[in-house]
């Protein structure tokens, strides 16, 4: 379940696409706020994922999700930290 995420919304703007982060092994994603907060200031939305024991390796399909409760959401990029990045690769 995508029920553990982080949704970061430009601000007074629809979205114009979406970057889905998946994290690295043994990483909480509030973690990854610093880094992510400028791409809701470019008219991005941003979900960062909490995977099942923290690992993504054990879900590498976690976007699914996020694509299926957000719609209105047409264009998305996958992007991760270690470990996350080979499952963004993978997923992508």
């Amino acid at each position: 379940s995508c029920a553990g995420r982080i949704n970061a919304l430009p601000a007074g703007a629809t979205p114009r696409a979406g970057l889905i982060l998946y994290p690295g092994a043994n990483c909480d994603i509030r973690g990854y706020a610093p880094v992510l907060r400028e791409v809701p200031a470019q008219g991005y939305l941003v979900v960062a994922i909490s995977m099942p024991f923290d690992f993504s390796l054990v879900a590498p399909d976690a976007a699914d999700e996020v694509g299926a409760a957000l719609p209105d959401i047409d264009d998305w990029m996958a992007a991760g930290h270690p470990s996350g990045g080979a499952m963004a690769g993978y997923y992508a």
